[in-house]
């Protein structure tokens, strides 16, 4: 059997989620609920167990990313939550760097060994209890299933029957047991009954499962942690695993009716997380590094790297939608569309306790030391990174080295990358023995090349025409042209059936467009409907068209790079709080977090938290690549810094009075407000001069933002402008090199709104 790819996750009642008997899922509560139970401040031990399997027996398939899992989690529990490094046992299919031990094999045995003796027999009512399993996962018979699976699709909840009467499992290493319609899966119902037992011990239980339950094969760039019978059936589970059952049921005093009374209700305690829906597959996906690229699972990457970077609680719809989003972004690069969920215990415990229990045990970061050298050569390990500072990261880059009061100790230049998410510098600040293993890194200044890149990909779609886009795409300003397994920031590509047959619930209009339209596809394969022209358009036609829209999404990641934007995480670590709201004129157009009918009229919301005044700026991009200028647009010179200023402790409603904000057709909007301590009046006088010109502003007092887009050069000379003002601030305060554009983080920062337009009722 070829390398399979990886994760699907069953949502609720037919998978491992389901296995665990959950019954709905959204992601992001888990995430909140996980960094919750994690921080938490009571004296109590905090106990992981975690099982990676990569090297399964041939006639189960391959993986190559869940001992990648296994170290983001390691990383993050001691470095960012302050678990001890002994209290988290380990179970791999082969040694790993990070260990000063050689693991057990992560045989069945094994690990319900090690979830009894590890967690349950070690547990008190104050211990903190993690499980986390990167492996394959499959749906097998069930002896008495749940009625009905719960998907999670685009954040909407849907049911749909259990008619095969499957539940989820994972695969231990050893699943083959020599017979044809046996396995030695961990049901879904010992993963409960294990739960419940440790329950009785403590509630506060944390469950990953970045596990794939349904489909299977090569696919794309990645592989699917998924494992079917080859005839399409289901396999019936072992003898040893129902006898396994009986006497989790006795130690339980439990029934088989109270039992599955208990698993209608939901999961047995605390808080469970998967990687997709049951229909759905899951990412092992490609992270690229400058010496090539390694696989981890979509879910761990963005949920370990969320958990690192968070600074302040957040909103759980809106870590919901930023999840998920890059969940489904990173596992596109596999060609697999997967939907995160969670679910958490039906027992009031949870739902009363604030989002957050107390703040993690150490600071938010980017990075850890791992080791130092001889030579004085800093290793660290960058799994907090966001991904635009890892995309861009070069010389220059300036890391700050904390205290466990988050107070700098030292400076660490950025030299280069290694294998993974490792990469070292050396010392130029500070004393060389504060710098030792388990000291944080944060980005003190973000060291950008000269000239940044956008990223586009060309789609097999295009056929006969890919040889005049390609070359049409090499001579565009500030685009490199990457192969479609490589992160991109776009493909090109024409409308065919394959992209109409994944969009699912089509709250976009992809379903609408007409075939051998060429247009701009995002990250999860998602057709950004408004930039598709007329069917049969010659190619040469469609490129001219898309030049000026791809010369607006670069401008954007300008501004993304800039301010270490990662959707993931937000990255909202500066003193500006933004939220968008529905104005008085559309009372009824917010429809959720984040969620607006197009039409309606919204309000930004800018609140300056710190203790100095700041200037702003805003701009907004939407699917059809338009960057528009929302702040400033009246004024020159002065007047607009002026405008611009934010005083500390202040608000700043936009938009001013006469002016409108309307949301135009469904799709997603990104807003980005940027904000700097020093002026930056070179790009807000651009910024001005543009929007008052009616080129991508409001032209005059007693409008709406105007048709007319801020596009191409505009765009980019209006960004390259404000990176010009913000390297000089930057350098005015410490030394960087004169080979890249430096950001000083303390001084400049991006606070990125995501807004999704739906169709009205």
């Amino acid at each position: 059997m070829s390398l399979m790819k990886r994760r699907h996750f069953l949502q609720a009642a037919g998978s491992t989620l389901a296995a665990l008997g959950l019954s709905q899922a959204d992601f992001l509560l888990q995430a909140d609920r996980y960094s919750q139970v994690l921080a938490k401040g009571k004296p109590g031990r905090k106990l992981a167990l975690l099982v990676g399997i990569n090297r399964y027996p041939r006639k189960v398939g391959k993986l190559r990313g869940c001992l990648t899992d296994v170290e983001l989690q390691w990383e993050l529990l001691v470095n960012r939550y302050g678990f001890n490094p002994k209290d988290i046992l380990v179970l791999a299919d082969r040694r790993l760097s990070f260990l000063d031990y050689v693991p057990d094999q992560p045989t069945r045995e094994n690990i319900l060994s090690a979830y009894e003796s590890h967690l349950i027999r070690q547990a008190d009512a104050d211990t903190t209890a993690v499980f986390h399993f990167s492996g394959h996962g499959a749906l097998v018979k069930d002896p008495n299933p749940l009625p009905e699976l719960i998907k999670n699709v685009n954040g909407v909840k849907t049911v749909a029957k259990n008619p095969d009467g499957v539940t989820g499992s994972i695969l231990p290493l050893d699943r083959l047991t020599g017979y044809a319609d046996e396995v030695d899966d961990i049901t879904g119902r010992t993963l409960y009954l294990l739960t419940a037992l440790l329950a009785q011990k403590t509630p506060n239980i944390t469950t990953v499962l970045d596990s794939c339950h349904s489909g299977g094969g090569f696919r794309g760039n990645a592989m699917v942690r998924a494992v079917n019978r080859p005839d399409g059936g289901f396999y019936d589970s072992s003898e040893a695993e129902i006898d396994y059952q009986k006497s989790l049921l006795r130690k339980l005093k439990l029934d088989e009716v109270g039992f599955q009374a208990l698993r209608q209700k939901g999961i047995a305690a605390g808080v469970a997380i998967g990687s997709a829906n049951y229909n759905e597959l899951a990412a092992d996906a490609p992270i690229w590094s400058p010496n090539g690229k390694f696989y981890a699972g979509a879910l761990t990457y963005t949920l370990t790297r969320y958990l690192w970077q968070q600074p302040v609680n957040e909103s759980l719809d809106r870590v919901f939608v930023n999840i998920s989003r890059k969940a489904r972004d990173i596992g596109s690069s596999a060609k697999v569309i997967q939907e995160p969920l969670y679910q958490t215990s039906n027992d009031k415990h949870y739902p009363q306790q604030p989002i957050y229990l107390s703040n993690p045990a150490n600071a938010y970061a980017d990075a850890a030391v791992r080791k130092v050298s001889k030579e004085g050569q800093i290793h660290y390990w960058m799994g907090g990174l966001a991904s635009s500072s890892l995309d861009q990261s070069i010389k220059g880059t300036i890391f700050s080295a904390i205290d466990a009061a988050g107070q700098e100790v030292g400076q660490i230049e950025h030299q280069g990358r290694g294998a993974r998410l490792v990469g070292y510098g050396r010392l130029v600040k500070g004393a060389k023995q504060a710098i030792k293993p388990g000291v944080l890194l944060r980005e003190k200044v973000r060291g950008l090349p000269t000239d940044v890149k956008l990223k586009v990909a060309l789609d097999e779609s295009l056929g006969v025409d890919l040889t005049v886009a390609r070359e049409v795409l090499q001579e565009m300003r500030g685009v490199e042209v990457v192969e479609a397994d490589q992160p991109v920031a776009f493909q090109i590509a024409r409308m065919n059936d394959r992209y109409q047959s994944r969009a699912g619930v089509d709250t976009h209009g992809v379903k609408d467009l007409e075939q051998h339209t060429v247009g701009l596809v995002e990250g999860e394969l998602q057709p950004l409907v408004p930039t598709f022209g007329m069917p049969n358009e010659p190619i040469e036609d469609a490129m001219d068209r898309l030049r000026s829209k791809l010369q607006s999404f670069r401008a954007r990641e300008i501004l993304k790079a800039m301010g270490g934007v990662d959707v993931a995480s937000g990255n909202q670590r500066g003193t500006l709080q933004v939220s968008a709201e529905a104005s008085a004129k559309s009372p009824q157009g917010k429809v959720g977090d984040s969620k607006f009918v197009s039409g309606s009229r919204i309000n930004l919301v800018i609140e300056n938290t710190g203790r100095q005044d700041v200037y702003v700026g805003v701009v907004a991009i939407g699917s059809a690549g338009n960057l528009r200028v929302l702040y400033p647009y009246f004024g020159a010179g002065s007047i607009a810094e002026e405008k611009a200023r934010v005083a500390a402790g202040r608000k700043l409603v936009l938009p001013e009075d006469g002016v409108e904000f309307p949301l135009g057709a469904p799709g997603t909007l990104e807003i980005l407000t940027f904000s700097s301590h020093k002026p930056i009046n070179k790009a807000l006088t651009a910024l001005q001069s543009i929007a008052s010109s009616g080129r991508g502003g409001v032209p005059s007092r007693g409008g709406e933002i105007p048709a007319d887009p801020l596009m191409g050069d505009d765009a980019i000379d209006s960004m390259s402008a404000l990176l010009g003002d913000v390297d000089q601030n930057s350098r005015s305060e410490i030394l960087v090199r004169r080979t890249v554009k430096a950001v000083d983080t303390s001084l400049f920062s991006v606070v990125p709104t995501l807004i999704e337009v739906v169709a009205g009722k």
